[in-house]
């Protein structure tokens, strides 16, 4: 009897499964531009930025409309113009599943026109090419509020703040 019990709880802690890790292998990146539901909207990427930073990685902004393409780099959006998405990485090529320390966030204006930020654990990202002045990749991001899947090209930018 002794010998059933610690095999039987073995036996049912692995067939249950960790649902958070069952999300993640379900969830693929899709061929498709990056697209999805951010606070119940429809959200379709239109353009992005990586911004260098003192750390080495990127702070990348994606955005669901058309940045000045004269100088991308200048722009500053409103927050009013739309959702955005938000994270940082290392600016190399490699694809990893979404952590607590590997997350995004989704940034949108609330009802009480201040802004929230939701942060995504539950995904994956890929960066198939990476050079000074272009990145592209894929990503697909869930909460229980937000969906995004698809892929992008980034313009990369240096740090305005560097010399400070």
């Amino acid at each position: 009897m002794k010998f059933i019990i610690p095999f039987l709880i073995c036996v049912l802690s692995l067939s249950c499964g960790d649902a958070a890790n069952d999300d993640v292998n379900e969830l693929q990146i899709i061929d498709q531009p990056l697209q999805g539901t951010i606070n119940g909207e429809n959200w379709s990427f239109k353009s992005g930025i990586a911004t260098m930073t003192k750390t080495g990685e990127v702070r990348i902004e994606m955005v669901p409309y058309d940045r000045d393409q004269a100088s991308p780099c200048r722009s500053n959006p409103q927050a009013s113009q739309g959702a955005a998405i938000l994270m940082s990485r290392e600016p190399v090529v490699a694809s990893r599943d979404m952590s607590l320390a590997e997350n995004l966030t989704f940034s949108f204006e609330n009802e009480d026109d201040g802004i929230d930020n939701h942060v995504a654990t539950t995904g994956k990202w890929r960066f198939d090419f990476v050079d000074e002045d272009t990145i592209r990749g894929g990503l697909v991001a869930k909460t229980k509020e937000h969906e995004i899947n698809g892929n992008f090209e980034l313009t990369r930018c240096p740090d305005p703040f560097a010399d400070f």
